[in-house]
């Protein structure tokens, strides 16, 4: 059960209550002084009003200190509100981040795309995706958020952008591996995974899960912490092992602390995994915390080279847009993309010679005829021909 781990995991990193107490420490004087909880209050819990005096809890070791309300631990929803309140730009990044994902003949040829948030929290990033700045435009909502309270506010904030109960799923329930096309409603042209891997124990296959719901042509992005061999290097690692192309970026999250107090602190100390510190010396001169997030982002039905009767249909077509000398080559993929982000996986693949000789051939134009090579990425730009280039935004 996610949600008693997550508390369980919560209470095993809160400071020892006893470095807590103040002045001299009496013992308990509801049962033995043998220093063991369960004897000295006899099993109950330091919220029972029959352990100590209201307005004292019991140590571990048989004592009791005054009860402060900055000790209790924050709940999940509050400690994500404060972490919102200080990565002020994170939710604009990532809104861009899925803009520039996007770009191309899938924006180009719908008037509104769909988008299945997982793990949405209160809409953050679906309030940036609908501000006046992007350039996206949605028509169909669908969110996974399991926290209650959370996702009562993500109703409110999705109605208020204009969403209506035609144009708006939201489920309480979390988002698994054995979550159902029914359930989700819909194949979605986007999919993403904003900070909600955390607390999966198999993220790769709740990844891949997540895949099967991205409408042909769609991407599906995942944003998580960058750490050195960590969660991002092994799903990175997974899809190379499935023949899946990818493009990574990365970008920084800076959180203002300056304003918070030792319980939010606390709170974030869990959230952040001990990067926001509680040492009042070192807090007083760090006020400002800098997170490097990265975000992987995949375009599933282009750029997934496995299945020998997609690459066999993606070669023949391929094959038709060359001269007769180029049809006799054999390249070491054709991938026809959809998106940006299927032309970035392309590019990045050769530039570390994931697939072939790290070279890449592009057809499509009127002078690609012989642009066709043996044990390279020939990328086929047919679904570009109303896409105009933009001189001041480059790959």
């Amino acid at each position: 059960n996610p949600v008693v781990f997550r508390e369980f995991c919560s209470l095993l990193l809160l400071p020892s209550a006893s470095t807590g107490s103040t002045g001299s420490k009496p013992k308990c004087d509801l049962g033995s002084d043998k220093g063991n909880l369960t004897e000295c209050c006899s099993g109950k819990s330091a919220e029972s009003e029959d352990c100590c005096d209201i307005g004292r809890s019991c140590t571990h070791d048989g004592t009791y200190k005054s009860y402060d309300p900055q000790d209790d631990p924050m709940k999940d929803c509050d400690i994500y509100r404060v972490y919102l309140r200080c990565a002020k730009n994170e939710s604009s990044a990532i809104a861009k981040l899925v803009q520039d994902a996007v770009i191309g003949p899938l924006t180009y040829n719908k008037t509104g795309l769909s988008l299945l948030d997982i793990g949405a929290g209160t809409g953050a990033v679906l309030g940036q995706l609908c501000s006046a700045d992007n350039q996206v435009a949605l028509s169909q909502y669908t969110a996974f958020e399991m926290d209650g309270d959370l996702c009562q506010e993500l109703r409110s904030n999705a109605f208020g952008l204009g969403f209506d109960n035609r144009s708006t799923k939201i489920s309480g329930q979390p988002f698994t591996t054995q979550t159902t096309l029914e359930e989700v409603g819909s194949r979605h042209d986007i999919v993403l995974l904003s900070n909600c891997l955390y607390g999966s124990r198999d993220k790769e296959s709740l990844l891949e899960h997540a895949m099967k719901f991205v409408a042909r042509g769609g991407v599906v992005l995942v944003v998580h912490r960058w750490k050195p061999r960590g969660t991002v290097d092994e799903i990175c690692q997974r899809l190379s092992s499935k023949s899946i192309l990818y493009h990574t970026s990365i970008f920084e999250s800076s959180l203002d602390l300056s304003s918070l107090s030792t319980r939010q602190r606390s709170g974030l100390q869990r959230y952040t995994k001990g990067d926001v510190s509680l040492d009042d010396e070192q807090t007083s001169a760090t006020r400002l915390l800098v997170l490097v997030m990265a975000c992987i982002a995949i375009e599933p039905h282009a750029c997934s080279l496995q299945g020998s009767d997609g690459r066999s249909a993606n070669l023949e077509e391929a094959r038709g847009r060359v001269g007769y000398l180029a049809r006799r080559k054999v390249p070491a993929c054709v991938i026809k993309p959809n998106t940006t982000t299927g032309i970035r996986a392309c590019l990045l693949a050769a530039s570390l010679k994931m697939v072939g000789n790290g070279k890449v051939t592009v057809i499509g134009g009127g002078h690609s005829e012989n642009a066709f090579a043996d044990d390279t990425i020939a990328i086929n730009m047919g679904l570009w021909n109303k896409v105009k280039a933009s001189p001041n935004r480059r790959l």
